[in-house]
């Protein structure tokens, strides 16, 4: 049986409600890392390297040939793109296609490899943009949440839909 909106209100929330009608607590989808740093939301990502994403679609690959990462992602709504490390670049094997100039939060400015276009797979909704490489950690700034149609509930520290309900997501056109 699915959750309805009512049900769910935050991904992650359980209301009193849905955890009487599931005779319990809800299974959790997402565990909300305990940090004392405000503001961090950590979630698990599933990354794909959309090329062959494609491919295995129009039957030239095998799907289980395509590169797929299961990993932790941190929301940063203060960053524009997708972040990935390196190593992950590389175990994705995504090709590096130009250099992008970019100005961090804090002023600094840096020149750093853009890649093809790589599938983001969060809760369920996936988003395929191209991802810039530096640091340690997968960013998922707010290009991303707004392809997925996410917004951050920065009371309940949660990922929630931007629009409608999760059964039927709204998108604007």
């Amino acid at each position: 049986m699915p959750w309805t909106a009512q049900q769910i209100t935050c991904w992650g929330a359980q209301t009193t409600r849905a955890s009487r009608a599931y005779g319990g607590a809800l299974p959790r989808l997402w565990a909300r890392r305990e940090d004392p740093r405000m503001g961090q939301l950590h979630i698990p990502v599933t990354l794909h390297n959309t090329r062959e994403l494609v491919l295995a679609q129009l039957g030239h690959l095998n799907t289980a040939q395509v590169h797929t990462v299961e990993t932790e992602g941190l929301i940063d709504t203060g960053a524009m793109h997708l972040v990935v490390p390196d190593t992950l670049a590389e175990q994705l094997g995504l090709v590096r296609l130009r250099s992008q100039a970019v100005t961090m939060a804090d002023g600094r400015d840096g020149v750093y490899d853009q890649t093809e276009p790589v599938t983001v797979e969060i809760l369920g909704r996936s988003y395929a943009l191209s991802a810039l490489i530096m640091g340690h950690t997968v960013l998922l700034g707010a290009i991303v949440l707004e392809g997925l149609d996410l917004a951050v509930d920065p009371v309940r520290q949660c990922l929630m839909p931007n629009l409608g309900t999760w059964e039927q997501p709204l998108f604007r056109g």
